[in-house]
């Protein structure tokens, strides 16, 4: 009997502890935006959070991907008040941070420019940080030449 009771109790603090994995995974969602830019322009890259309900918090911007504790291949990085660091003067925040809003704006867009951003904002708690993944795509931009006047002899 003394098995029994151990072994059921067992289980049950299992599932409590899957349980409660699920809850701390679901509140990861990952949102995924395809946007599209020409070379030249400026293109903001959407990222938002509930300001409302957490504050102000630290946040950054990755290419291509993220680790678990943080961003690799940083792009920009910001305290949740102003930028701590920027890979390069194309890239700032578009965004109101006091209102959660931490878009990311890229000036003078580049073919090389194309790819994943992924913006990373550190919710308190385990696992709860916030993943928005932007994939974005730049176009050259096509110069066309038009003729006035077009002569053909036979």
């Amino acid at each position: 009997m003394f098995l029994t009771e151990h072994f059921a109790f067992r289980l049950q603090v299992y599932w409590w502890f899957l349980e409660s994995l699920k809850v701390e995974w679901e509140a990861d969602p990952l949102a995924i935006r395809l946007l599209s830019s020409k070379v030249g322009t400026a293109v903001s890259l959407p990222c938002t959070y509930a300001a409302w309900k957490y504050g102000r918090l630290p946040f950054c911007w990755a290419r291509e991907s993220t680790s678990a504790f943080g961003c690799n291949n940083q792009v920009i990085q910001s305290d949740g008040t102003k930028v701590l660091s920027s890979l390069s003067w194309r890239y700032s925040l578009a965004g109101n941070l006091a209102t959660g809003d931490a878009s990311l704006r890229i000036s003078q867009v580049q073919e090389s420019d194309s790819g994943k951003y992924i913006c990373r904002v550190e919710i308190p708690g385990w696992f709860n940080d916030q993943k928005t993944e932007n994939t974005l795509y730049v176009f050259p931009v096509l110069h066309l030449m038009v003729a006035e006047s077009l002569h053909i002899t036979r």
